[in-house]
């Protein structure tokens, strides 16, 4: 105790509260120095997520994935169609998932955290998705021909896509909802329908999503009897996230009232 004596005089006090505040200085800088540290990392990571970057690095990578698709069906000197009926399957059905849930997932985190900037940035990536998505499943009706061989007798191409004794049917339906999307897909057609013509048009999408889900789903379900899951699971996801933001809006519209 008489080593702490000398503090308690008028100048020991002084000198205490000296070296606090010398310390809660040291402490602040070294916050400061640190946050402008993160900001500097943050705002190299915003110039690297900039959309003329995403893009080109989305359609090298959608390309290659694309090509891989076919170079991967090609074994020992045969190509097995059924392989790149799969694959393109499962790249379409990826980048329709990933047009319909960047747009929803954003919406549902500007409800919480509206200065939050990450996911909107990929929002414009939705357009080349949407293009590549109809061009890929496109390639997975063609391949799909091949494997029948059927390719080039309408008859049999149409009972193929549109029988009703096979979840076909649904990739079909979602494929031709697709088509207007795609054929409007230039800033020309925006110019010439107008904004919110052509927006309201995109909003099609959502459909085409819908029937592409079912087709996913009940693929293998007429003849082994089984349901996706993933499928089933994206659908229940998509629908209990449109009725959250419903509730909200609704919520929030009752408040203001």
């Amino acid at each position: 105790m008489d080593s702490l004596q000398k503090y308690y005089t008028p100048y020991g006090i002084l000198q205490v509260f000296f070296c606090a505040f010398t310390r809660k200085k040291w402490i602040v800088s070294s916050a400061i120095n640190a946050y402008s540290d993160h900001m500097e990392i943050l705002q190299k990571l915003e110039s690297y997520l900039s959309y003329p970057i995403l893009k080109k690095v989305f359609i090298g990578v959608v390309s290659i994935a694309w090509s891989g698709t076919f170079l991967g069906a090609y074994k020992d000197g045969n190509f097995y169609w059924g392989r790149a009926v799969h694959e393109t399957g499962e790249l379409g059905w990826a980048l329709l998932l990933f047009v319909i849930f960047v747009s929803l997932a954003q919406k549902i985190v500007r409800l919480h955290v509206p200065k939050f900037p990450w996911i909107a940035r990929f929002l414009p990536l939705r357009k080349e998705a949407g293009i590549f998505a109809f061009l890929i499943i496109g390639s997975h009706a063609l391949a799909e021909f091949l494997k029948r061989g059927v390719l080039g007798d309408t008859s049999a191409m149409i009972d193929a896509a549109f029988t009703t004794h096979h979840a076909a049917v649904f990739g079909s339906i979602s494929f031709l909802i697709m088509l207007p999307l795609f054929l409007t897909s230039t800033n020309w057609a925006i110019k010439k329908m107008g904004p919110k013509a052509w927006k309201n048009l995109q909003r099609f999408a959502h459909v085409a999503f819908v029937f592409a889900a079912l087709h996913v789903a009940l693929i293998d379900f007429f003849g082994y009897g089984k349901i996706d899951g993933g499928a089933t699971l994206s659908m229940l996801a998509y629908f209990g996230g449109y009725a959250y933001l419903w509730h909200k809006k609704k919520q929030l519209k009752t408040n203001t009232l």
